[in-house]
């Protein structure tokens, strides 16, 4: 009776076993898997350690209720597999339950072995002492490498979560940007081939509104925190998950989604993470729960940053607003009023001189101080140019050539300019403005930094769009390829100003290296402003 039963689980462990490598890698074989190593450690002990040693020693390592009792373990494999994915929870329950009772199974088999082997020459309490001391030692690296086999079995092979963790922190903490945390969203649905996804993020009305979106294309209305707050209330996980929560309004109107994870920090809900079914699994186990957790903490905490930032940024651009209407206030005022005055004593003071006696002294002293007059009203034009460029009403074509035209005067630098732009484009004073103090900047960096004797210029007009390029062959500028959070820590305040000013005319800017050496700057701006 014992041998037969010994060969039935022996061919049960066998069927397993084979059913397990003649699968694909796929969901149903990490499932085999992990039913098979509950029928071996049903199994095993039994036949191993009571009915061999039985049947050849008449001795038992391990004793049959305890054997008996591991039997239960070949059906609880089964239903752990089967209400797995309804208990998130289960996974952990499983995985620590599984790491002491395999260190449990092999202490007691090797204390039972060495034992039976060491009774029969040694007495007393020192060799049992020291046997029992000798396997306490080995404990601890057992169980970390029992536990890494463990989640192995459980979880499948390592996904590299915690070096993603990682790369994202330190991602976010360089570049707090939202694109940056777009492309985090991204890359964890790659990791978790989840298809369909929804970031949202806090507004200023206290509601969360859609920041970016993947293969979904239906509309998404605003969704008020307290129904967040509320929808996890009742979870013990952390997250909400359509099979617990179907009846929802959310999991009612939005058929894809199938769990919702919050985006906390100090207590409040700054976001919510909307994920679709992952492919082909079709559910997310514990770790993987687990380290979506530890993204949306990363990304909380980043949002907080950002808007910092953003706040700054803005606070940054309007100061520059506040700056360029006081720069044309001034210019004005010193055009109309002391300007005009000076111009006019200075020619009082020059009438006076030519209608007295050339040769007196009177004479002389008046024209010299109108000559004077006439220095400081020339100074301060071209304090009133440099405040406000008069060049700038005249559009982006007029200023450009001005811009250009001044650096040849000043550099040797050979600058070939190609304006494309129709004459008759309707381009606001803004835009002109911006391309006025970008192409200011790049050629002050080119003259000062890159070393260069060619720079081109390129102005032209791509659809709805102004592009003006600028490249130089001199060396490539190392902030090129720093973020704008990098390049104010690194007191690049001359390219940060740049980004700025394309930010007023929600323009965009790209700083990259040039194939043969030197850099390309590329602002593109909207004409629709």
């Amino acid at each position: 009776l014992l041998l037969c039963l010994a060969v039935g689980l022996l061919a049960h462990l066998v069927v397993l076993g084979w059913r397990y490598f003649h699968l694909p890698a796929s969901y149903q074989k990490q499932q085999t898997l992990i039913i098979l190593v509950f029928a071996a450690l049903a199994y095993l002990p039994l036949l191993l350690l009571t009915v061999l040693p039985g049947f050849l020693f008449d001795v038992l390592l391990l004793p049959w209720e305890l054997s008996i009792l591991l039997l239960a373990l070949s059906p609880a494999g089964y239903a752990y597999v089967i209400y797995r994915r309804n208990y998130l929870g289960l996974d952990i329950f499983i995985t620590r339950t599984l790491t002491l009772l395999i260190i449990s199974l092999l202490l007691l088999s090797a204390f039972s072995l060495l034992f039976y082997f060491v009774a029969s020459d040694l007495s007393g309490i020192l060799p049992g002492t020291l046997l029992i001391f000798s396997l306490l030692l080995g404990g601890p690296y057992t169980n970390r490498k029992i536990r890494h086999l463990v989640d192995l079995v459980i979880y499948g092979r390592n996904a590299g979560y915690q070096e993603s963790i990682a790369h994202f922190t330190a991602t976010l903490s360089t570049d707090p940007q939202l694109e940056t945390l777009k492309g985090i969203l991204r890359e964890v649905g790659a990791m978790l081939q989840v298809r369909q996804m929804v970031l949202m993020l806090v507004d200023p009305g206290d509601k969360l509104v859609v920041a970016e979106r993947q293969r979904v294309d239906e509309d998404i209305e605003p969704i008020q925190v307290q129904a967040i707050e509320h929808l996890l209330n009742n979870s013990s996980v952390g997250a909400s998950v359509r099979f617990k929560n179907s009846d929802h309004p959310i999991f009612r109107q939005h058929q894809w989604i199938d769990y919702v994870l919050p985006l906390s920090t100090s207590g409040r809900v700054v976001g919510a993470l909307f994920l679709g079914r992952p492919v082909p699994d079709g559910y997310l186990n514990a770790e993987q729960m687990g380290f979506l957790h530890q993204v949306t903490n990363v990304m909380a905490v980043a949002f907080e940053a950002i808007r910092l930032f953003e706040s700054s940024r803005e606070m940054s651009r309007t100061l520059l607003e506040i700056r360029n209407a006081e720069r044309v206030l001034l210019a004005s005022q010193i055009h109309d009023e002391p300007l005009q005055e000076i111009s006019m004593l200075a020619s009082s003071l020059l009438q006076l001189a030519k209608q007295g006696n050339p040769d007196s002294r009177l004479s002389e002293e008046l024209g010299t101080h109108s000559q004077a007059l006439q220095n400081i009203s020339k100074q301060l034009r071209e304090i009133c140019a440099g405040l406000y460029p008069p060049v700038l009403q005249q559009g982006p074509q007029w200023a450009v050539k001005d811009v250009v035209y001044d650096f040849q005067q000043k550099t040797d630098l050979d600058i070939r300019l190609s304006i494309t732009l129709p004459d008759d484009t309707l381009i606001s004073e803004d835009v002109t403005r911006v391309v006025y103090y970008l192409l200011t900047e790049s050629l002050n960096n080119v003259h000062k930094h890159a070393s260069a004797s060619t720079v081109w210029i390129s102005l032209s007009r791509m659809e709805n769009r102004l592009l003006l390029t600028i490249e130089d062959d001199g060396k490539a500028t190392s902030p090129a390829a720093l973020s704008l959070s990098d390049l104010i820590r690194g007191r690049h305040f001359g390219i940060a100003g740049m980004y700025e000013w394309t930010g007023l005319i929600q323009g965009k800017l790209i700083l990259e290296p040039r194939d043969d050496g030197g850099t390309i700057v590329t602002l593109s701006a909207p004409l629709d402003r």
